[in-house]
């Protein structure tokens, strides 16, 4: 799993890359030139939502995503690992759907292109159940996890 996350994190270093360069010259070309190139707005728009799965999933296996986190800084021991467990089943389940949705949405999308780029919109609506399937597999790993170490406390 760590190999799989270390090219994920080197794919958002490039696309995050790509992305400040493409705005860079875009900008560039703006304020020197009096110009612009229309594929740059598009380019970065569409690699932008392959970055924020993609950081996504990174941001999942960290176990750093946004949360409300009242009710588990008042618990603590058993308490705390069922709820760790409980909100890991409610994640999985949700991210099964979304990653469902996702992928039976994208037969629809074949032959659509971008209107500057002419690239098939397959190739960025993957990103979502790409993603999706990421995070649902760091979190189905993280809760085996905790069935582990559930079953060592027996």
């Amino acid at each position: 799993m760590s190999a799989i996350l270390k090219v994920v994190e080197w794919i958002v270093i490039v696309l995050m890359a790509v992305i400040a360069a493409a705005v860079i010259i875009e900008v560039t070309l703006r304020d020197l030139l009096d110009m612009s190139i229309g594929i740059h707005e598009e380019l970065t728009r569409y690699l932008m939502i392959w970055v924020v799965m993609l950081g996504s999933a990174l941001l999942t296996h960290e176990n750093s995503h946004v949360r409300i986190s009242m009710l588990p800084d008042m618990l603590a021991g058993k308490r705390l690992f069922a709820l760790e467990c409980i909100a890991d089943l409610v994640v999985i389940f949700f991210l099964s759907c979304f990653v469902y949705a996702c992928a039976t949405n994208l037969p629809s999308i074949v032959g659509q292109n971008t209107v500057t780029l002419g690239v098939g919109m397959v190739w960025f609506h993957a990103a979502l159940p790409v993603g999706g399937a990421l995070m649902l597999a760091i979190t189905v790993h993280r809760f085996a996890l905790h069935l582990r170490r559930l079953a060592g406390l027996r």
